[in-house]
């Protein structure tokens, strides 16, 4: 079983520059834009003066993510499928859809923005943006988890490292010894890193979603849940962040934190908190105030 430091965020966005631990890969953060989120099955994009707008309207999408390379275009998930969305000054969307017949889960943009990558059916893909020719990165195990006191469990999505040599992604392979785990999969080599291991080689139950780099790549965050060792409770939902390659296993944020998104400037974090009963989008700053901002989840961060 690992042990669990917390840090504050200021202590993230430092990593970077930080000479110790930090990657060769590590590069310079952009600037950090407008806010799209889904909430009640829609897309919706928060401006950075707090206006909002609404981009779809079907009641069935999910994960935006937004372009590296167009500030204007968002990929998402309809009906199990990948959709781009180019976003137009005076307010009008045009749409159009990457695959079909698919389940895909929340994607993650190559840092050139020429593919797409997703989980589908416990398999990681990637798709080349305006063809339907899918090609395998790796296959994993299928998935299937039993069900686990926060739906957090069944959140999918994947991550694009910023200078496009690692995936990370949650899964079940977990090197044949564990139940549950977050994998980097590194695409020049081929190689996996486990982590946020669970069940199995005496790690306790539990699961590790929703993967996100930071701007420099430093480190990945997710989130995570786990039995305490009792059998019967379990801890908070937390986001947990550590090395791409394994190792410096930190908690970030308060508990009941899930879904995060840091800065393209590396300076903040968006988390997904309980408020009222309700998901709310929280803007947590390098010092560590907080500050709600609107209603949803699943956000990610316009690059500018």
């Amino acid at each position: 079983m690992r042990f669990f430091a917390r840090i504050t965020l200021a202590a993230v966005a430092c990593a970077a520059a930080s000479a110790v631990g930090a990657p060769a890969h590590a590069v310079a953060p952009g600037a950090a834009g407008a806010v799209a989120f889904a909430r009640d099955g829609n897309i919706h994009v928060r401006a950075e003066d707090g206006t909002t707008s609404q981009v779809t309207r079907d009641g069935l999408s999910s994960w935006p993510r937004w372009s590296p390379k167009d500030a204007s275009q968002l990929a998402y998930v309809h009906a199990g499928d990948l959709w781009l969305a180019n976003i137009y000054e005076n307010g009008e969307v045009s749409r159009w859809q990457v695959t079909h017949g698919r389940h895909a889960s929340g994607p993650a943009w190559s840092p050139d923005a020429r593919w797409l990558a997703f989980l589908d059916g416990g398999y990681l893909y990637r798709v080349r943006v305006g063809f339907d020719q899918n090609a395998t990165v790796t296959a994993a195990e299928p998935l299937a988890r039993d069900a686990g006191p926060s739906n957090l469990r069944e959140s999918r999505s994947v991550a694009w490292s910023p200078d496009g040599t690692l995936i990370a992604y949650p899964g079940t392979g977990c090197d044949g010894i564990h139940d549950d785990c977050l994998t980097v999969l590194n695409l020049t080599t081929n190689a996996e890193t486990t982590l946020g291991v669970h069940g199995g080689g005496g790690a306790l139950p539990g699961y590790s979603t929703t993967p996100a780099f930071t701007a420099d790549g430093s480190r990945v965050l997710w989130t995570t849940q786990r039995e305490t060792g009792d059998g019967q409770t379990w801890t908070p939902v937390q986001v947990n962040s550590a090395n791409p390659t394994g190792g410096d296993y930190r908690l970030v944020g308060d508990d009941g934190d899930a879904q995060p998104a840091p800065s393209p400037a590396g300076d903040a974090l968006l988390v997904v908190a309980k408020r009222d009963g309700a998901n709310w989008i929280v803007l947590v700053r390098a010092d560590g105030t907080r500050q709600p901002l609107i209603r949803g989840t699943q956000p990610d961060w316009q690059v500018l």
